[in-house]
């Protein structure tokens, strides 16, 4: 995946947040798809009537200012009419990069656009597949993006069919989960897969034979800090103390300025 996209607002209450993650991934996988990965990154900013519109392209990047005011009654709306708004705002900036600079393609755009609507925003991605040498054996990570979180799961494919998929993790709408969590892969044996994080806090052990798996802790505390806070299947109360030993871990300079900013 070449594009990343980034979605904010200066408006309350906007398109942007936590909630943006769900558009931001669903994009980033079907430019991909549909071979629209001209750019490195593409930052769209819903505005108000303080700020200009504008187009601003640094190399491979490129940022726009777009002011499309939300609807009277949005905060009323439920998810499905926002989910159909946010994509809105972001289908009319595509369209005025690719009139700003002809490398988007517009019809590309047209159909990512419809093929959002048409499937009402439900889409299972591949993020990575695992693949044991001996025996052939494949394990996909796949990832069912919502709007208030993304649904990680493994399929075990030891032919050309699915015959298994197992969920394995849920977690934050931000799209940087799958290479934080699912950073380091390695097969232990046949029918061991271990997959290990990128800061070294938890791994996934993962019994490919009886399709069940297991998260071993590397941490000092009694859960692995930033695996834990991002999860939406744990308790208020173990996020709370998730974050607490995160911001523990840190250097004193960095936790001290989260912390300030916290409060």
């Amino acid at each position: 995946m070449k594009t990343t996209i980034r979605i904010n607002s200066t408006i309350k209450n906007g398109i942007g947040g936590m909630e943006a993650g769900f558009l931001e991934l669903i994009y980033m996988h079907l430019f991909n798809e549909y071979s629209q990965d001209f750019y490195s990154h593409i930052g769209i900013n819903q505005i108000d009537e303080e700020l200009d519109e504008i187009i601003l392209q640094e190399g491979k990047k490129i940022y726009i200012n777009i002011r499309y005011p939300l609807p009277e009654n949005y905060l009323e709306t439920n998810d499905e009419e926002k989910n159909k708004f946010s994509l809105l705002v972001v289908h009319e900036a595509l369209k005025r990069i690719c009139e700003y600079e002809n490398k988007l393609n517009i019809r590309a755009i047209e159909d990512i656009y419809e093929c959002i609507l048409n499937v009402k925003f439900s889409f299972e991605f591949l993020c990575k597949q695992f693949i044991e040498k001996d025996s052939g054996l494949k394990v996909l990570l796949v990832v069912h993006p919502y709007r208030t979180e993304f649904k990680y799961y493994l399929v075990f494919q030891p032919n050309s069919e699915s015959q298994h998929k197992m969920y394995l993790y849920s977690g934050l709408p931000t799209p940087f989960l799958e290479q934080d969590f699912f950073y380091k892969p390695k097969w232990k044996s046949q029918n061991e897969l271990v997959i290990k994080d990128r800061d070294n806090e938890m791994q996934f052990i993962i019994d490919v034979k009886s399709k069940t798996y297991k998260v071993e802790n590397l941490t000092r505390y009694s859960n692995p800090p930033s695996f834990t806070k991002l999860r939406t299947d744990v308790s208020e109360e173990q996020k709370k103390q998730a974050q607490l030993d995160w911001q523990h871990s840190l250097p004193p300079a960095i936790a001290s300025i989260i912390r300030q900013a916290d409060n």
